[in-house]
């Protein structure tokens, strides 16, 4: 009897483990400046996972599913075509979100920034969908993992970006307060000695 078996503690460690690293290659590669997408990564996890769950699990539960998947292929054709066009709503949806990043922090540059060079070249900026190919095909795959990262992570992420944004004064007051002593002492030492 393997430790992984469906339903004991051990198999769903092993489940949110895995997931939190697939989730991890797929979004650490948003912020590569090239086009990773994650995918492979993702890949070889999963194909571990299966290998961990076959060697340490339950091989007979494997080998049912692939029965299964020879015994009723209408049922698995169809399931295949659901989660293809749920991935191709995903990618949709995720590269909105992915050009408006874009598009913002390129405005908050513009915004400290007067050259006119780089405002008026804005389309080279531009995100296309052919430089981000593996990007978008990793969304479609993954969109189970790629989903449940934008559920975990915005919230929270907005929800503390939120709360910084309230006290950042309250932080930037303690810095003038600590940093007062300090001006004042260096600045007598400024001034000029009167002979």
């Amino acid at each position: 009897m393997g430790y992984l078996i469906v339903g004991t503690i051990w198999f769903w460690l092993l489940l949110l483990v895995g997931s939190g690293v697939i989730m991890y290659f797929l979004e650490s590669a948003l912020e590569k400046h090239s086009d990773t997408g994650g995918g492979i990564w993702a890949t070889v996890c999963i194909i571990g996972l299966f290998v961990a769950y076959y060697y340490l699990g339950s091989s007979t539960h494997l080998i049912s599913l692939l029965s299964y998947i020879k015994t009723h292929p209408f049922i698995i054709i169809a399931g295949a075509i659901g989660y293809l066009l749920c991935g191709v709503v995903w990618s949709i949806f995720k590269w909105y979100f992915f050009v408006l990043k874009k598009m913002n922090k390129l405005d908050d540059e513009l915004k400290h920034d007067s050259n006119t060079y780089r405002i008026a070249s804005i389309d080279s900026y531009t995100p296309h969908a052919r430089e981000n190919k593996a990007r978008i095909i990793s969304w479609m795959t993954y969109w189970p993992f790629s989903g449940l990262w934008m559920l975990i992570n915005d919230p929270i992420r907005k929800t503390f970006q939120h709360i910084y944004r309230s006290i950042e004064n309250y932080f930037d007051a303690i810095s003038n307060k600590m940093f007062a002593g300090l001006k004042e002492k260096y600045a007598m030492k400024r001034e000029p000695t009167k002979n």
